[in-house]
C-alpha cells in the first residue's frame, strides 16, 4: 500500500467521523443509517463501509479518536506534585472541551443512548475504555482494592458529569466544573 492510499484511508476515515457529527447536529442518531453518513461524507463507498459497518462502528473510532486526541494533547502535562484528584479533573475538563468543539453532535447522540438501555449497553465497554485511558493520562495508579473500583467509581463520576455538560451552555462551562469536582470529591480513594 502507498504513502497515498494510507493516507486516503486516514482522511476518509476522517471525513466519516466528522460526518456522523454533522448529521447528527441535523437529526436525531436514532433515524441515522451508515448510508446517510457516507452520502453526507461524499465518499467513496466501497472503502467507507471497508472502514465501517455501521454508524456503530463510527460513533466508536470518535471516541478513540478523542482518547488518542487526549493523549498527545496532556503528554506530560503532569508534575509529580499534582495530586490525584486535580489531575483528573483537568483530563476530563479537556475532554469535554474536546467534545465542545462538536457540542450539537455530541449531544444529539448523547440523548439518544442514554435513553435507550440497549445502547448505553453496547457502549459501555468504550466509555470504561475512555474512562481508563484518561486514569492512566492523569498518572492515576492504585494497588490492591482499590485498584478493582476505581474505574467503576470514575466512569458513575464521568457520565453524570456528561448528563451536565448535555445542559451546560454556558461558555466556562461552571456548572461541569462544579459536577466534576464534587463527583471527584466523593471519592475517598482519590488523594487530594
Amino acid at each position: 500500500m502507498t504513502k497515498a492510499q494510507v493516507q486516503e484511508i486516514i482522511d476518509t476515515k476522517d471525513a466519516l467521523i466528522q460526518s456522523m457529527l454533522s448529521v447528527a447536529a441535523m437529526r436525531p442518531w436514532d433515524d441515522i443509517e451508515i448510508t446517510d453518513i457516507i452520502t453526507h461524507a461524499q465518499c467513496d463507498n466501497d472503502i467507507a463501509h471497508v472502514l465501517f459497518s455501521d454508524k456503530q462502528a463510527v460513533l466508536s473510532a470518535y471516541g478513540a479518536q478523542i482518547d488518542q486526541r487526549l493523549a498527545d494533547d496532556l503528554k506530560g502535562s503532569f508534575g509529580e506534585t499534582d495530586d490525584d484528584k486535580d489531575r483528573l479533573f483537568d483530563v476530563m475538563m479537556e475532554r469535554f472541551e474536546i467534545l465542545n468543539e462538536n457540542r450539537a453532535g455530541v449531544v444529539s447522540i448523547l440523548n439518544t443512548v442514554t435513553m435507550d438501555p440497549k445502547q448505553g449497553i453496547k457502549n459501555l465497554p468504550q466509555l470504561c475504555q475512555s474512562v481508563t485511558n484518561m486514569v492512566d493520562i492523569a498518572g492515576v495508579d492504585y494497588e490492591g482494592w482499590k485498584n478493582y473500583i476505581k474505574i467503576p467509581a470514575l466512569t458513575g463520576v464521568y457520565l453524570k458529569s456528561l448528563r451536565t455538560w448535555v445542559n451546560d451552555n454556558s461558555d466556562d462551562m461552571a456548572a461541569t466544573m462544579a459536577s466534576l469536582d464534587k463527583g471527584l470529591g466523593y471519592l475517598s480513594f482519590i488523594k487530594s
